[in-house]
């Protein structure tokens, strides 16, 4: 039998749950919901809005006066205009002004963006992933003094 501090917990534990689960705006079948980010397929069409995060990288096909916060990818601290034209092709992330990147803030205007990549194929995921496999190697300090206490 749980406690009734227990079930508090659980709630407030559920409630926080649903608070953290990051949110997208789409269009589906010619009207606009609110769905998980995580239900997002590549094809989906997102509405941006100021004070919201990008849920999927998106490649931009209207915009209005759209700036975006990049500093978690990029490290500027300026937010960056973002434009539905066209832009050269590049790979420099900076130079994508027709790109929104996952978990980056959208801080003016709004947009209309098309999901491209999901999970671990965005910019974000591949560098979480790298993060994941990087092997972590004791410093010079702890292998003499590992060596030492042998």
């Amino acid at each position: 039998m749980e406690t009734v501090q227990a079930v508090k917990a659980r709630k407030s534990m559920d409630a926080l749950k649903t608070l953290s689960k990051p949110k997208a705006v789409v269009v589906r079948n010619g009207q606009q919901q609110e769905i998980d980010a995580s239900d997002l397929v590549v094809g989906d069409v997102v509405v941006l809005e100021a004070g919201k995060y990008v849920p999927a990288d998106l490649r931009i096909i209207e915009s209005s006066d759209l700036m975006i916060d990049e500093s978690i990818l990029t490290g500027e601290s300026l937010m960056v205009e973002k434009t539905h034209e066209a832009v050269a092709d590049t790979k420099i992330l900076a130079e994508m002004k027709n790109i929104a990147f996952m978990s980056t803030f959208t801080t003016n205007g709004r947009a209309v963006g098309v999901v491209i990549r999901i999970g671990v194929k965005t910019e974000i995921g591949k560098i979480a992933q790298s993060l994941a496999s990087t092997k972590e190697e004791a410093t010079p300090l702890e292998k003499r003094l590992t060596n030492f206490s042998y």
